[in-house]
């Protein structure tokens, strides 16, 4: 019973302070007007991060190509990650290219 009263004060309270404060105005935190500007942000982020990320992801595959000692299943790795950081690098660069294309194609 009393966790009910302490829960009904504490809610009036919260009631009362939260209509006297001002209503306050947010900058947009994406820094995108329209739904083409948050593509051209995020293919651009992504590229970016590919980039920084493929040649990590080369050393790791020469690593273990180097460890590999002949053993068939860490250099099917190494080539499996090979392939995969440059068939990722590939689509986000052709995305890159590709959503401009997509636009001037709808405006039209």
């Amino acid at each position: 019973m009393k966790r009910w009263v302490l829960f009904i004060i504490l809610l009036v309270i919260f009631l009362v302070i939260g209509g006297s404060i001002d209503a306050t105005t947010f900058r947009n935190p994406i820094r995108a007007a329209n739904f083409t500007e948050l593509l051209y942000l995020l293919i651009n982020f992504l590229w970016v991060l590919s980039v920084a990320l493929l040649p990590l992801a080369i050393m790791m595959s020469a690593f273990y190509f180097l460890i590999g000692g002949g053993d068939e299943k860490k250099i099917t790795a190494a080539k499996d990650i090979l392939l995969y950081a440059f068939m990722g690098f590939i689509i986000i660069t052709a995305a890159r290219g590709l959503i401009p294309m997509i636009i001037d194609v709808l405006t039209i």
